[in-house]
């Protein structure tokens, strides 16, 4: 007859050579001879964790006793066996059943007498170590979860992918990854101006030839972990400050965005006020409306302003206001013009980047015809494309050289006079440029509609629209807007003393 000798190391470090000598020898006090013995080795298997590989070592003891020619099986130690309670009462009942000897050298067991029946002591022994086994389990745990705990608590790397963007492991600590950090601290510093969303941000980085998706972005932004703040009992060194973190959360919260609508960004968001209940005004796409109105009618004012009408005019109000605000700009504003022509000298340079990797493209495409990988059709079609992406960011390299030269002009004033200067910088605007300086220098806007001038009398019909600008400094701007001419305009200044007519075509969308 044969015996199966178990034998378990849970590390490769420990030495499986050791138990298989023990149990030779173990086993031939009981008659056994080391060819008689059937080996079921497991090396990197935790009866802890039950891992595949004990599940696998345990589903071949099984198999080998109902193959038949087994009458025994030999442990070095119980725990090689297992150490979790419910395996090792099956295993009892299983050898029980099948009429299989256990011997177990430590300690000493023999779970059937001479006669087949089974030994009183070793099946009390055998549930007294299962439920010894299953406490040392649960202290072995809960002592791996504490000590693993305050590995956390002071930035020690624990094992698993736990590693964050923007840090590293040294000597089993977790340390700043400073290549990755630098992003961090430019996603923080850029959000905290309340001037992006993640999908702006997003959107401006990869203009500035930076990679990050909004979902990382937000990920980013909502990570205690890079203030040094403890999450999910874990700590890892601070790449931004406290206050900064703070900062962005609140600008999260109170969603302080620029609103859209399609493609489309609204000059006036949050500035166009009803002028009967004093709710912000949304858009159509076309007009301003009062909010309340628009969602379910709480609000009798069911007027529509044209937006290139608001736009229009909070443009020319702003770019006024913003001419007398340069004139005297201190020396922290022009470092904030020199950061804004760096930027912009970044977001040249990563289109020129992607115009070579568009000429790269061209050469490959050229290669794979020539290799007969694609035909001339394709060939012609792929290399259109290419063309095209090139061609769009040529203009974007044009129209952001002109707004750095523009910049340049304002910087050095010496060398043109300041209007010139200032007129050249806006002239070329983009919307979002617009959008920074009429919310830097307006208050509100507050359109209402008036009867204005000589009438038909069989009409009481509104002819006109007057509109209310309050600036920051707390001057007022009064417009009176014709949707038809009035006296050949449509839109009229007060000047202090009357109306002055302004202008006799519909100004040009923006």
């Amino acid at each position: 007859m044969k015996a199966i000798a178990v034998l378990r190391v849970s590390t490769i470090a420990q030495q499986i050579e050791d138990q298989k000598k023990e149990i030779v020898s173990f086993a031939s006090g009981y008659g056994y001879k080391e060819e008689d013995l059937v080996y079921v080795e497991a090396i990197g298997a935790s009866a802890v964790k039950m891992d595949e590989k004990y599940m696998e070592m345990a589903g071949r003891i099984k198999e080998k006793i109902l193959e038949g020619g087994i009458d025994a099986v030999f442990v070095w130690e119980i725990s090689r066996l297992g150490r979790n309670e419910v395996i090792l009462m099956d295993f009892k009942e299983f050898f029980i059943n099948n009429k299989i000897q256990f011997y177990c050298k430590n300690p000493t067991l023999k779970l059937l007498n001479d006669d087949g029946s089974v030994n009183a002591g070793t099946e009390l022994a055998f549930s007294l170590f299962a439920t010894m086994a299953k406490q040392e389990a649960a202290e072995n745990k809960a002592r791996f979860k504490r000590a693993k705990s305050a590995m956390r608590e002071k930035g020690q790397y624990v094992g698993g992918n736990t590693r964050k963007f923007g840090y590293k492991v040294e000597n089993k600590y977790f340390v700043i990854d400073e290549e990755e950090a630098e992003l961090i601290r430019k996603i923080y510093g850029l959000y905290s101006t309340g001037e992006y969303s993640i999908y702006t941000l997003s959107h401006e980085l990869k203009e500035r030839g930076i990679d990050a998706p909004y979902r990382t972005i937000g990920t980013i932004l909502q990570s205690k972990h890079y203030c040094g703040e403890e999450e999910n009992g874990r700590k890892y060194p601070a790449i931004v400050s406290k206050e900064l973190w703070n900062k962005c959360e609140e600008v999260r919260n109170k969603n302080k965005i620029q609103m859209k609508r399609g493609e489309r960004l609204l000059l006036g968001a949050k500035l166009v006020k009803c002028p009967v209940c004093g709710a912000t005004c949304t858009s159509n796409s076309k007009h301003y409306v009062c909010s309340r109105h628009a969602a379910h009618g709480s609000c009798t004012n069911g007027f529509a302003l044209r937006q290139y009408v608001v736009d229009d005019v909070l443009w020319r109000v702003a770019s006024t206001l913003h001419m007398e605000y340069l004139i005297e700009l201190s020396e922290e504003e022009k470092e904030g013009y020199r950061k804004t022509k760096e930027i912009l000298e970044e977001k040249v340079q990563a289109r020129r980047d992607n115009i070579l990797k568009e000429e790269q493209k061209k050469e490959r495409l050229a290669e794979m015809y020539v290799e007969g990988l694609i035909d001339r059709e394709k060939l012609a079609t792929r290399r259109l494309k290419v063309e095209d992406d090139i061609r769009v960011h040529l203009d974007a390299i044009n129209s952001l050289t002109e707004r750095i030269a523009a910049i340049a002009g304002i910087l050095e004033k010496d060398e043109k006079s300041y209007e010139d200067s200032f007129m050249d910088a806006f002239e070329e605007s983009e919307l979002a440029d617009k959008y920074d300086v009429i919310h830097r220098h307006i208050k509100s806007l507050v359109a209402r509609q008036v009867s204005y001038g000589k009438r038909d009398p069989r009409t009481t019909r509104p002819n006109a629209v007057e509109i209310v600008i309050t600036a920051k400094v707390g001057s007022i701007w009064k417009f009176m807007y014709f949707p038809k001419y009035y006296q050949g305009h449509n839109l009229y200044v007060w000047s202090g003393k009357k109306w002055v007519g302004d202008r006799v075509t519909p100004p040009s969308q923006f």
